[in-house]
């Protein structure tokens, strides 16, 4: 499918693209068939976060632009420096996505799970990745838009590796300032 053809809705900001040189990607048909479904391409993140939103309705943040850049940046030096420290099979920034085919269009749903690695018990596990400048004594673990997140990464991954009977996620909370971190299994 060429890029004149490709009919693409793009939803909110989660639209993304799959990358082409990754092994895990869905390939895109090559066939031009005018009988085509529309594809929606979206990011687990923006479906996770849509399906388990709460809150005020007011969406206004209250930190101001740069404060939201530093914190995105700061986000990810902390993700680069907690895969850096892990060791065995662990991979960093994994790419997994599936395509779920409905009647009159398919979803595309895709994104980077923060980490994958088999534990000593033999069972893979999904590392999301979370940094935060709250003390760590008050997250519970029970954020479910985290859980969501890596359980959808859990989710495609048994999908694409059939193979696979069992699977598991595990939230890594980092603090930005003291550079605490604990893992919730």
């Amino acid at each position: 499918m060429n890029k004149e053809t490709e009919k693409i809705k793009a939803v909110g900001d989660g639209i993304l693209d799959v990358p082409q040189n990754n092994e895990n990607a869905v390939p895109e048909s090559e066939e031009n068939n005018e009988n085509q479904k529309d594809i929606i391409k979206i990011s687990v993140r923006a479906v996770v976060e849509w399906i388990l939103r709460s809150g005020d309705i007011d969406s206004r943040s209250t930190a101001s632009a740069y404060e939201a850049q530093s914190a995105m940046i700061l986000g990810a030096k902390a993700h680069r420096k907690i895969q850096k420290s892990k060791f065995g099979d662990y991979k960093s920034e994994v790419w997994l996505s599936h395509e779920f085919e409905l009647e009159e269009f398919s979803i595309s749903l895709g994104g980077r799970a923060d980490g994958i690695f088999t534990d000593e018990s033999n069972i893979i596990f999904i590392d999301e990745i979370k940094s935060t400048l709250m003390p760590l004594d008050f997250i519970g673990g029970e954020n479910p838009v985290h859980w969501g997140q890596a359980m959808c990464y859990a989710y495609m991954h048994l999908l694409q590796n059939p193979d696979i009977k069992k699977t598991g996620a595990q939230m890594t909370y980092y603090h930005l300032e003291t550079d605490e971190i604990v893992i919730l299994p």
